[in-house]
């Protein structure tokens, strides 16, 4: 089992020891307050409703309920719950190999299942429509317990929705992301707002991660549009390319995920970066997930000779250019010597009119930030 679904998965129980219901929930959402967590509306009703919800044997409070329009969606408050949020991506399609980590009726203890996402389908109930998917499991899976488990994308290990109910024993329903997200983000605002003075501070902090999430949502949409022309370039300039070039690619290729885990932690890691109680962990892996892109930029970009790539990065910097900085300075240093002088330096340049676009990029959304700012007082 994935330690960090462990971390981020809860049994839904009642606190009526006579009730035998049993459902799961996910970390959507943490604070210093509370960590925020999303099930199915019909799972709260069956452990009793408010009051009577437990997540990990803790007590919860039911922020947002929606059963009677068709999302079949809760969001639950719970204090003292040391679980951490998952991350949330709409990027998903037919064929995705998927995960679902529930608490099955039949096993009482944290259980994984594999499976593929079928079609994209059109949930309708009481007038409203929103996106869900098929789900087909490779065994017989989907028991009483398993709604509001999260659907996982086996390669990112992102939340791609979440299981709604069962068709048969080997398949089943869940709300896509797309369909959840204005849901629990609006439920989550409304509770900050209500709690004043702290509840402000929170929901800064709240904006700015999901300013983020459209950031990468963006990103990923252009690197969606992008993916079948580099896939064409991939094939065509790989046959044309000399040994050593190729060596500088294949490398490059090979090693980008581990790359960008090293050195955003030697970038976090040094003294001029903001204080590690300032970034949070979501804000972490933004900034990895976004180092692995702007590789994967200059990977497209030495295998084409299409400087655009870099000068016009698909992903904005979310975080300081500092840290990217000193991220990309770290990858220098890992350059290998037997690449050979002139790769070496193409990539060092290459990486540098990289640095140089962010920088750009940064400095125009700092300025549009303080005009918009000035312009609201």
């Amino acid at each position: 089992m994935d330690s960090n679904l462990e971390n981020s998965i809860a049994s839904i129980t009642s606190a009526d020891d006579n009730n035998k219901n049993l459902g799961t929930g996910f970390v959507v959402y943490k604070d210093t307050a509370a960590a925020y967590v999303l099930t199915c509306a019909h799972v709260v009703r069956e452990l009793g409703g408010e009051g009577k919800v437990e997540v990990d044997k803790h007590p919860s409070t039911v922020l947002a309920l929606n059963e009677a329009q068709g999302l079949d969606i809760a969001l639950l408050k719970v204090e003292d719950l040391s679980k951490e949020p998952l991350v949330l991506s709409e990027m998903a399609q037919s064929g995705k190999r998927l995960l679902v980590s529930c608490f099955p009726s039949f096993q009482r203890h944290l259980v994984l299942f594999e499976g593929s996402l079928g079609e994209k389908i059109d949930i309708e109930q009481a007038g409203e429509r929103i996106s869900g998917w098929l789900l087909e499991f490779d065994d017989r899976v989907l028991t009483p317990g398993c709604s509001g488990s999260p659907v996982i994308d086996a390669d990112t290990g992102h939340v791609i929705g979440l299981v709604s109910h069962s068709l048969n024993p080997t398949s089943g329903v869940a709300l896509s992301v797309e369909g959840i997200e204005k849901f629990w983000r609006q439920g989550l605002k409304n509770e900050l707002i209500e709690i004043g003075q702290t509840g402000e501070e929170h929901l800064d902090q709240l904006n700015k991660r999901l300013s983020v999430i459209e950031i990468q949502k963006a990103g990923e949409e252009r690197l969606s549009q992008l993916e079948k022309r580099l896939a064409e370039m991939e094939t065509q300039y790989m046959e044309e390319i000399d040994s050593k070039s190729e060596e500088l690619l294949r490398w490059l290729s090979s090693h980008r995920v581990s790359l960008a885990q090293k050195a955003s932690r030697y970038a976090l890691s040094q003294e001029h970066s903001p204080k590690r109680n300032v970034i949070t962990k979501e804000e972490e892996e933004d900034f990895c997930w976004e180092l692995e892109k702007y590789l994967e930029s200059l990977y497209y970009s030495l295998l084409s000779g299409d400087s655009a790539l870099l000068s016009e990065p698909a992903i904005e910097p979310s975080l300081s250019i500092d840290l990217y900085s000193a991220a990309f300075s770290y990858i220098k240093k890992k350059i290998p010597a037997r690449l050979g002088d002139k790769n070496r330096v193409l990539l060092d340049e290459s990486i540098q009119y990289l640095v140089e676009s962010l920088s750009v990029i940064n400095s125009a959304s700092l300025s549009v930030g303080s005009e918009d700012r000035k312009s609201s007082q």
